[in-house]
């Protein structure tokens, strides 16, 4: 899993954010966040970056739009 947190103005711990998405995403993405290997988890200040190298237009829209925004990013392991 990868969460990147575009934000405008100072947004919580990387750590804060990490647990509650885990939590909030179990039984809809997963069944339980026991089955979460790895989490990535970064923040990207917008205010100092002066572009995303190619968003996918959600991402794009989002970014446009709102001063925060969390990008997440879940893949699998068919081998599991």
């Amino acid at each position: 899993m990868s969460i990147t947190n575009y934000y405008s103005i100072w947004p919580p711990d990387v750590d804060n954010i990490i647990k509650p998405l885990l939590d909030a995403m179990e039984t809809v993405v997963y069944v339980d966040d026991k089955q979460v290997r790895k989490v990535i988890s970064e923040k990207v200040d917008l205010t100092k970056m002066p572009r995303i190298q190619d968003p996918s237009p959600l991402l794009a829209t989002s970014l446009e739009k709102y001063t925060e925004v969390l990008h997440i990013i879940v893949t699998w392991n068919v081998e599991d």
